[in-house]
């Protein structure tokens, strides 16, 4: 049982993310199920922007024959009754939480161990959120046996597309509806020059503040309000950028028509997926919907590049869901730790 062979112990999460940082990184590259938001990058651009509203942080780090096997961040804050709760860094702005673990590691005995830590804390109870349900730690969610304070949560839909060997299988399955929306998206952008599509994997500050003002022009301009009007989430995607860029894993692509750059896309990439996280459209080109044409120019490119999937992460907008062959969802639950 893994409760016999591992050891959990509880770091600072600030000072684990400064001093053990290239140990997160090769768990990470050894879980199937790891993605970007799992990475010390992402958790450590989260952390610098909102750690200091959270009461601690700390990093649940399971050992084995002293390597470092699991990795989970969490935030410590207490209720207005004076309990302890611990919950995972990056809830809210994060697509896909919970830990990363070696392929050995058993989903069901590693959480048995974190909640034993947990209590030894004095917290009273984890909750987690969205969890992948593709993941172990999603499947182990159900298992009989474990301490918990209520049902397992569904959560959000996750549309994403997996690539077929040949990209024109994926587009035709899509309908010929889709297919002449986008079509006519690109005779239109057409006129105003030739339209491309250019990928940063080192974007500029002038490039990102472009992006934020075209997102948040185009949210303006529909009458509604979007989550990076808060000074704070564009904090995130800046410092999450520019940790990206000397790591790799962040792609910010632009759409121009000639001189114009009339969509723009806030990219993860794994090297073995693409993620989808913000979207702007430039609003003098909105009436020409240029982000449906963005949305398959990218995953074209995306799939040429030999790329198996393409995820659209949270949420079953339309625009999602049509170019989606895949749905699976995110799960939560809560557990008594004491």
């Amino acid at each position: 049982m893994l409760s016999r062979r591992y050891t959990v112990l509880i770091h600072p999460l600030g000072e684990f993310l400064r001093t053990s940082r290239s140990e997160w990184r090769a768990v990470h590259s050894r879980d199937p199920y790891a993605t970007p938001f799992h990475h010390p990058d992402w958790i450590a651009a989260w952390w610098d922007v909102f750690g200091s509203s959270h009461q601690d942080g700390v990093a649940l780090c399971a050992y084995g024959d002293g390597e470092l096997v699991a990795v989970l961040p969490l935030t410590l804050d207490r209720t207005s009754e004076g309990t302890l709760t611990a919950r995972c860094a990056g809830d809210g702005l994060t697509d896909y939480c919970g830990w990363v673990a070696a392929p050995t590691a058993r989903a069901v005995d590693l959480l048995h161990l974190v909640l034993r830590a947990l209590a030894g804390l004095g917290v009273h109870a984890l909750s987690l959120a969205d969890i992948s349900a593709r993941s172990p730690l999603g499947r182990a969610l159900h298992a009989d046996g474990l301490p918990r304070g209520g049902p397992v949560r569904v959560g959000e839909s996750c549309p994403r597309l997996t690539f077929p060997a040949r990209w024109e299988t994926y587009w035709e399955g899509r309908g010929r509806h889709l297919r002449q929306l986008v079509a006519r998206s690109k005779r239109r952008e057409e006129k105003a020059g030739p339209v491309r599509t250019v990928f940063s994997t080192t974007p500029r500050a002038g490039e990102m503040r472009l992006f934020i003002d075209m997102h948040l022009s185009w949210w303006r301009e529909r009458g509604r309000d979007s989550l990076l009007e808060y000074p704070t989430a564009q904090e995130l995607l800046v410092t999450a950028a520019e940790r990206f860029a000397r790591s790799g894993g962040l792609v910010l692509s632009a759409q121009k028509s000639g001189s114009a750059t009339t969509a723009m896309f806030l990219l993860f990439d794994d090297g073995k997926s693409r993620y989808y996280y913000q979207s702007a459209v430039n609003p003098e080109y909105s009436h020409l919907r240029p982000g449906l044409l963005h949305m398959h120019d990218v995953a074209h490119l995306t799939a040429r590049s030999g790329y198996a999937r393409f995820d659209l992460l949270r949420g079953s907008e339309r625009y999602k869901m049509q170019f989606a062959n895949q749905v699976s969802r995110n799960v939560g639950a809560t557990f008594m730790a004491s």
